[in-house]
């Protein structure tokens, strides 16, 4: 298993932790793609600071803003259809679940797992062995 397959596979075990991704940050940055490793160092930061912090966050959203407005177009443009509007959290997609509401017709599908997963959620396409989990990981940035 190559580096860039073990460290994503880290990320989607552990999706609530940042090691993992701040390790794969590195090994973006080392691999070309600094952008991405900043985003998702920034992104992390702020996840992890308090909401009310003046110290730091306004400067941290402002690189954040900056980033996605130079780079988000290009680390999009693999992303499957569904995946392409949904926001970014800790340096990765993170679609909307999905809620089932009462008297709703369709069956709610029960999930597979309790935590979320960075990229996609439990929906049909974790399900079905979703084909381009690794291309929701890693927002384009990935080289192969």
């Amino acid at each position: 298993m190559s580096d860039e397959k073990a460290l994503l596979a880290a990320i989607w075990k552990h999706p609530h932790e940042d090691t993992a991704r701040l390790v794969f940050a590195d090994w973006l940055q080392e691999n070309g793609h600094p952008e991405r490793a900043e985003f998702i160092r920034v992104q992390c930061e702020l996840a992890r600071l308090d909401e009310w912090d003046e110290g730091r966050r306004p400067a941290l959203e402002k690189r954040e803003k900056k980033l996605l407005k130079q780079f988000e177009k290009d680390w999009r443009k693999n992303l499957p259809a569904e995946l392409r509007e949904a926001p970014f959290r800790r340096g990765f997609v993170a679609p909307r679940e999905r809620r089932c509401t009462r008297g709703s017709s369709a069956r709610c599908p029960r999930p597979r797992s309790p935590r979320p997963r960075p990229g996609i959620t439990t929906s049909k396409a974790l399900r079905t062995g979703f084909p381009n989990w690794r291309g929701a990981l890693t927002c384009g940035a990935s080289s192969g």
